[in-house]
Formats: C-alpha cells, structure tokens, sequence
C-alpha cells in the first residue's frame, strides 16, 4: 500500500479494521517524504479487512481481500503414523491436518469400503477447514483392518492409508481336543492354534484336568506358544478324567476348549489271568511233564462311548 502527502513533513499511521499497525518482521512500513509504504509479506486469509492511512483528521480507505489460491488436497505423510495399535475397549482416534482450496470431499474407507457415520461400529467422523478425524469410542477386535483417508477437490485426491490393529485376548484354541495314549497313569492330549491370536503372539497354553468323581479343575501343566501338545501325569487308575486348554497372550486367557467326553485311567491291556491247574501228563525216573490251560488274553482294540471299550480275545488252549 502506498500513500503520497501533500506536505512532505505530515505524519500519519496505518490502520487495519480500526486498530494501529505497528512494524515488525511481517508488516515492513516505510516513510520517505512524502510517501508512506506499507508491505505485507506472506499475505494470508485473515489478512482481508479494512486497510485505512490516517493524517490528522484526513482519512482515506479501502478494503483488501484475499482469495485462497486453487489448490489439491495435501498431508503431511510424515506427521501421519503407519499403523495404530489399542487395546480392545479402548477409543480410536485418527486425526489427519490437511491443506485444500477449494474445500476437499472427504470419504474413509476400511478393507476397501466406505464406512459412514453409524454402520458397523459407532463411527464418528468429522472434518473442519483443517482436519479430518474418525473416532471409534470404544473398540473390538473386529474393528481392526486397513483404513484409508480420501480427500478430493477439482484440483485432485490425496489417500492416506493406516493399519489399525485392535488387540484383545485370544479366541479358544481349535479343537478337538484329542486324549491318546492312555495308560493308568497317564495321556497325550493335542489340539490345534486358535485361529485368532487376539493381534498378538501366543505366549503359552494353560492346561488343567478334573476328576470326574471329585469335581473341579486342577493344573495339569503349561507349554510354550509353539507346541500344541502336553503329556499329563499323575492319573489315578481307574478314575475318569476331563480335560481343558486355554491359549494365553500379552492381554489375557482365552474361553477354554474341553475334551467331549471322559477318559479312564487305565492300560490299553490287563494283566493275563492265572492259568489253568497244572496236571502230570507224563513222568518217569528222570522227569515229570505237567501240562496246563493257557489264560485268556483280552486286549483293548477300542473305545466305543465312555467307559465301554471293544475287545479282541484269542483263546489259547
């Protein structure tokens, strides 16, 4: 702006709606003779207004406005994280600075469809002349996924995608829960992963046992993330026994898998039963030939319900 005296030593001052300008690094006003300057550097949105230069009681004025420049939706990737990670219960909140003129479309979109206001989970999303913000209150596993800001104008489009990943306990192992190897002392149980680790690695499978006869669960043992097998000790022979596995990560245990039926502690085979009375069939002098009936040996080939089991029985005569 420029204004030029009629009387070289007047003085005057520049006035923005009303209020004195005073010089500094962005408002440079200069004076020499008659001619009084005043320049604006990086000149702004708020800088429209009513631009005034005030001697004594003249007064001349107008009125400056600033249009923005036409230009394409623009985030600064390095302010936006990659990925977020919160805990289930937990609210998300992705909130994006932006720079756009004209105003820009907004859309998100979560494993490549767009999410609106109140489907699926509570999204609460909004937007402002400077920033984009989705917001879950209160998440579940399942919110977890790809999500992905679009911004558009008639000068282009912007995509800003970020992972989100909601952990939480894990789901129960996957069955069946299998019992082999049965003795009177002990078994083989196996089962498989779960087939959601909750966001987060397994750490360790907890396993326990119950008595059928007495009730109740007791530790049975624990193993690593990696193995989905345990050999259980300590049976009682002839007691029935229950089992049940839980997985275990960083955020808690698991809805625990249980065996369908019981299992007895007991040898796949019982001892043989005594033979049969020994009778002299031959003898003389120097020696005595005893003949005898062999026992019955029953072997376990399977168990059918619990409790029942399937036999196979040579008979040796």
């Amino acid at each position: 702006f420029e204004v030029v005296l009629s009387k070289p030593d007047s003085r005057g001052k520049w006035m923005k709606d009303g209020k004195i300008v005073y010089p500094d690094q962005r408002n440079i006003i200069t004076n020499e003779g008659p001619t009084w300057r005043w320049k604006i550097k990086s000149v702004g949105l708020k800088d429209t207004g009513d631009i005034s230069f005030q001697c004594g009681d003249v007064k001349d004025s107008c009125k400056i406005v600033v249009k923005e420049c036409d230009k394409p939706p623009r985030i600064d990737l390095s302010r936006v994280p990659k990925s977020v990670t919160v805990k289930a219960g937990r609210p998300l909140d992705l909130d994006i600075a932006y720079d756009a003129f004209p105003a820009p479309v907004m859309s998100w979109s979560k494993d490549g469809k767009i999410v609106q206001p109140g489907e699926g989970p509570p999204y609460q999303i909004t937007m402002d002349p400077k920033k984009c913000k989705l917001n879950i209150e209160k998440t579940k596993r399942g919110d977890s996924g790809k999500y992905e800001l679009i911004l558009r104008n008639s000068k282009g489009e912007v995509k800003v995608p970020i992972d989100v990943t909601v952990i939480d306990r894990p789901a129960k192992p996957e069955g069946p829960l299998k019992v082999s190897d049965v003795t009177k002392e002990n078994c083989v149980i196996s089962w498989r992963p779960p087939l959601d680790n909750g966001g987060c690695p397994i750490e360790r499978y907890v396993i326990e046992k119950q008595d059928v006869g007495r009730g109740g669960w007791a530790p049975a043992g624990e193993v690593n993330g990696e193995t989905t097998t345990l050999r259980v000790t300590k049976l009682v022979a002839g007691k029935e026994y229950l089992f049940r596995v839980r997985a275990v990560n960083k955020e808690g245990e698991s809805e625990p898998l249980e065996t369908s039926a019981a299992t007895l502690a007991r040898n796949p085979f019982d001892e043989p039963t005594a033979p049969g009375t020994p009778q002299i069939s031959d003898w003389d002098q120097n020696h005595v030939d005893l003949e005898w009936q062999a026992p019955v040996i029953k072997i376990i080939t399977r168990k059918i319900l619990s409790g029942q089991y399937q036999f196979r029985m040579p008979i040796i005569s």
